[in-house]
């Protein structure tokens, strides 16, 4: 594995785990919201764990050993 490529695993893995910070602020602020406004929350919820996905999808592609 290339330098670059291990430093790039590094950066998506350290992207994944502050948007997952994120998730659990907003996971845990959804008490303080209005009923109204759960579905925004949910949404906004669903949006970070979307980007925390791609972002491990990205990091294993390129660690995954090819053929």
């Amino acid at each position: 594995m290339h330098k670059d490529q291990r430093d790039l695993i590094i950066q998506l893995c350290t992207q994944a785990g502050m948007e997952m910070e994120d998730a659990v602020t907003s996971a845990l602020t959804m008490g303080s919201l209005d009923a109204e406004d759960f579905v925004q929350g949910i949404n906004r919820l669903e949006g970070r764990a979307a980007t925390v996905a791609a972002l491990i999808s990205a990091a294993k592609a390129l660690a995954t050993p090819r053929n």
